[in-house]
Parts: structure tokens; sequence; C-alpha cells
């Protein structure tokens, strides 16, 4: 009888605290996931504004010396501080945006309205992203 009496008691006790342990690992791993969630949310946008940065450098060191009317003409779109920032290669690398060659002499024929950023409508002096 007293086996009996000891072994109810500890299921009791046992089965008291199974449910809080289980609460405890659920709330924990809601807050890992949580945190799992923001994480590549911000990496995410940080790695698009790398790439898109990086693509426009490419773009552009590409067409130095070979494309007049897209290097110094066409307006491309690149992010910066959160605001998108858009603007000629020819402007980019005047204000040294990323890795951006300048051409030096390439744009002579070309008239100077393509060294001007601008962001939402407004002249951006400096290409980075504050109007």
């Amino acid at each position: 009888m007293r086996y009996l009496i000891i072994t109810v008691l500890l299921m009791i006790v046992l089965a008291g605290c199974s449910p809080q342990v289980s609460e405890t690992n659920d709330s924990e791993t809601q807050v890992e996931e949580l945190d799992a969630a923001e994480e590549p949310q911000t990496f995410e946008e940080q790695t698009q504004e790398t790439s898109g940065l990086s693509d426009v450098v490419g773009i552009c060191n590409s067409l130095c010396e070979v494309d007049g009317d897209a290097y110094c003409e066409e307006k491309r779109t690149i992010t910066i501080n959160g605001l998108d920032v858009a603007g000629t290669c020819r402007a980019f690398a005047k204000n040294s945006i990323g890795d951006i060659e300048r051409c030096e002499g390439f744009c002579k024929y070309y008239p100077k309205s393509g060294t001007v950023c601008k962001v939402d409508g407004k002249t951006d002096s400096n290409c980075d992203g504050i109007a």
C-alpha cells in the first residue's frame, strides 16, 4: 500500500511539472522563432541594397567609354539610407558612390544635367539619399 501511495504521488508531481516544462520550452521556441524571423528581413534588406548598388557599379563600369548615352544620360536607381536615389552613372561617379569609375572627359558632349541625383523629385546634390 505504501508503495502504491508513493507511486501515485510521484505521478501527480511529475504530471504537474510536465506541462510547465512544455510551456516554458514552447515560449522559448516562440521567442527564438520570432528572433529568427526578424533577422533575415534585416539581412535581406541590407543584401538588396548592397546587390542593387553592386549591380549598378558593374553596369556603369562596363559602360565607361563604350556607351555615352547609357553612362552619361540614362538614369538608374539605387537605394541609399533607405531612400531611392535616381541618377546617371556620371552623377554617381562624380559623388564617389560605390566603386563607379569616373570617365574623365567622356561626357563632355552631354549636358551637365546628368551630374545631379534626385530623391522623390528633389535634387540630391551628394547622391547620398538626403535631399
